[in-house]
């Protein structure tokens, strides 16, 4: 059938000329019509689609990101302290997404992550963050002091481990940093978002570019048994270095012990 071309209105006009309305001068990627009223379920479908699509936070804390199938890819309530500036990779067939590079539309470029592996239908990984600044924390006894944004991570319906590589936009930093300065990666595999040092494991950047994006390769997601993992960085050097310290027990005898670990 040869294409009809058509125009479509959204809103109306004023009834008062007077009202402070304008014409949009946006860009609108994409139209969803529907020839029925949807249930709120599927509504939640259709936004949870666009949301990973064009890296969109849904506005309320408790919002649950849907696959096609109705499956959960995200739930705010459980982690709504990450449920910030939301971006996701995933694959559903049904409404035809195959995103496989993604970053928020909040902050495009601070943080990208992209896979090259092949994703089975169904499989998302999604990543908000805790809305804090990229300056440094307090540090905690032993460990490196790692910047205040952290981010939380959810796999779903993933078979097995996922590998991407990360990037983030090192002007962004709120650090002063040299010419040696070294960005560090620093995974929390346990899925509670504590970022206690036992639990670290620390990856290097292997690149910085020329434009101050710190790459990260073959990063690997969805190791945990629970798919939930989180990550945060350290603006450090070439070596980090983390310490345990039990300490002595006059009591019952122990001379406690120091463990130390070096990095890099």
């Amino acid at each position: 059938i040869v294409p009809v071309s058509q125009i479509l209105h959204i809103g109306s006009k004023p009834m008062n000329p007077k009202l402070p309305i304008a014409e949009f001068a946006g860009i609108l990627p994409e139209i969803i019509l529907y020839d029925r009223v949807l249930t709120h379920e599927e509504q939640i479908r259709v936004s949870s689609y666009l949301a990973v699509k064009y890296g969109i936070t849904l506005s309320e804390p408790e919002a649950t990101y849907l696959s096609s199938d109705g499956s959960h890819i995200w739930e705010g309530a459980d982690y709504p302290a990450f449920h910030n500036n939301i971006a996701g990779i995933g694959r559903d067939d049904s409404s035809g997404l195959f995103q496989k590079l993604s970053s928020s539309s909040n902050n495009p470029g601070l943080l990208s992550i992209i896979t090259k592996d092949s994703m089975v239908n169904g499989g998302f990984l999604l990543w908000g963050d805790n809305n804090l600044p990229l300056s440094e924390e307090e540090q905690n006894p032993g460990s490196p002091i790692l910047l205040q944004k952290k981010w939380f991570v959810v796999a779903t319906n993933m078979p097995a481990p996922l590998t991407t590589e990360l990037t983030i936009d090192t002007r962004q930093i709120d650090v002063e940093l040299s010419d040696k300065s070294v960005i560090w990666l620093a995974i929390d595999r346990t899925g509670k978002g504590k970022f206690r040092v036992e639990n670290l494991e620390f990856v290097k950047m292997t690149s910085l570019d020329k434009k101050g994006f710190a790459h990260f390769t073959n990063i690997t997601w969805n190791k945990s048994s629970s798919g939930k993992e989180a990550f945060g960085f350290i603006a450090g050097q070439e070596l980090l270095v983390t310490t345990k310290i039990n300490t002595p027990d006059c009591k019952v005898g122990n001379n406690g012990s120091f463990e130390v670990k070096v990095w890099g």
